[in-house]
């Protein structure tokens, strides 16, 4: 009668080989995942431009061409009045549209800690013009101090010489007042107290996505890019 052969086991050696191929196809692996995964948020920052762009035409339509246009609420480019914000959702854009979907992102549609919605803060900047209390573009905001030449505030989608690079929804892209340091803008909502830029590679944003005056959205590479707007507080935005 034969004795059964006891069962094999892995030695120490072959548990340590298998774990170090477990983890080197790990970090092949996971930096593939994280890029794609960008690149399905891209898309979906992308489609969210277009059905704003698109909701606000269906306001011009309606509004002898026009592009929404309330009192200012705030001199940041995301601080969009709530007036104009219910103008757009009155035209079949919901909440989560109004915020860039990329995980870097610091402003998002439904954060448990900041009710940035409640603040009338959106995920992109709006370049439609704010109104004084005369119901004029509001003076301080359309001086070339704050806007940059070459661009300035939307009042109407027709009689523009170049709607094809006019834009009306940015990316929000933020730096530093006076530098190019995109990693730590102050926030004054954040808990950690930065803002955290959309789209980052590395220190620098990859680019940022936009919808101009005509009607297509387009991503465009950072190198592109320039400062185009100062609030004269802390940050200066970027596209």
């Amino acid at each position: 009668m034969n004795p059964s052969k006891p069962e094999r086991a892995f030695t120490l050696i072959e548990l340590l080989v298998v774990i170090a191929i477990i983890a080197i196809l790990a970090s092949m692996l996971l930096p593939a995942l994280s890029r794609a995964k960008e690149r399905a948020n891209r898309i979906q920052c992308l489609s969210n431009t277009r059905q704003l762009g698109l909701a606000a035409m269906l306001y011009g339509h309606d509004n002898r061409d026009k592009v929404p246009q309330h009192a200012i609420g705030g001199m940041w480019l995301w601080d969009l009045p709530r007036a104009t914000r219910d103008s757009l959702t009155n035209n079949a854009v919901r909440r989560e549209m109004f915020y860039c979907p990329s995980v870097r992102a610091s402003v998002k549609a439904f954060d448990p800690v900041v009710a940035w919605w409640e603040f009338n803060i959106i995920g992109y900047g709006w370049l439609g013009v704010r109104l004084d209390s005369r119901g004029q573009p509001e003076p301080t905001q359309n001086s070339a101090s704050y806007i940059k030449p070459g661009k300035e505030f939307i009042s109407r989608f027709t009689g523009n010489t170049n709607a094809s690079q006019a834009e009306l929804i940015v990316d929000p892209l933020l730096a530093v007042a006076n530098t190019q340091d995109f990693t730590k803008p102050n926030s004054g909502l954040t808990p950690d107290g930065r803002h955290h830029n959309p789209h980052m590679l590395g220190r620098d944003p990859a680019g940022g996505n936009a919808l101009y005056l005509d009607g297509h959205s387009a991503w465009v590479k950072f190198q592109l890019m320039k400062m185009r707007y100062d609030p004269h507080d802390r940050v200066q935005w970027w596209w």
